[in-house]
């Protein structure tokens, strides 16, 4: 059987296509490590009540917990072979149990106080849009209530310009009367000395026209200064 035989560029082709990492980039990989697990130095921890009754004690079965751990502890001196780095072994483990508690029951507190300030939160932000609210409303009353004033004032001004102007048109027509009147009374007289001569009836159709203007424009006058009097 013959030996096989492969060239050497193939190793150096296979070599090429593989990524090195250098030393230098290994210094910014950061590696996640898994903190070690602590192990407690007992087995049973302190426990206490959780209740939410206020009469009820959640602290009452504690005192039975510590006599018991002092008692064991202080029994280490009637013991035989009992070293010194036994008794730091129990003092070390009522002191891990003690705090471990104290942790627990700090954190309850927080938890409590936290709740209790999202609570206020939440309640002051209530408050706060309810005022809000309110005093939206009184803006929106004090509005109205400037329209409606504002409303009256601009009627009052619009019955005072329309008083105006039928006073105005009053005022012409009595002066064009007063020119018919006067163009009238020079009009010649007859030779024969019995009176005035007739007047043109165009003449009489006008001045008729005008006293009919002059009443009309009268009469409105009085109605519309009632209705400003009613204003």
């Amino acid at each position: 059987m013959t030996d096989l035989v492969m060239s050497a560029f193939v190793f150096d082709e296979v070599f090429d296509v593989v990524s090195y990492i250098s030393r230098k980039d290994l210094l910014f990989i950061k590696f996640k490590r898994t903190p070690p697990m602590l192990v407690k130095p007992y087995l049973k921890p302190y426990t206490y009540s959780k209740t939410s009754d206020p009469r009820t004690d959640p602290f009452d079965s504690l005192s039975n917990q510590f006599y018991c751990d002092l008692l064991r502890l202080s029994e280490l001196r009637n013991k035989f072979f009992i070293f010194p780095s036994d008794v730091d072994a129990e003092a070390s483990t009522f002191k891990a149990k003690l705090s471990d508690l104290l942790d627990v029951i700090a954190q309850e507190v927080k938890d409590d106080i936290g709740d209790k300030e999202l609570e206020y939160a939440r309640s002051e932000a209530v408050r706060m849009a309810e005022e809000a609210r309110k005093d939206e409303d009184e803006r929106i009353v004090q509005e109205a209530k400037r329209l409606r004033r504002e409303s009256a004032e601009i009627a009052r001004l619009e019955a005072e310009r329309a008083e105006a102007e039928k006073l105005e048109q009053e005022m012409s027509l009595m002066v064009d009367m007063e020119e018919l009147i006067m163009s009238y009374a020079e009009f010649p007289s007859s030779s024969s000395g019995k009176g005035k001569a007739p007047m043109d009836p165009f003449m009489e159709d006008k001045l008729k026209s005008l006293e009919d203007a002059i009443g009309t424009q009268r009469s409105d006058h009085q109605q519309l200064e009632g209705k400003v009097d009613n204003l």
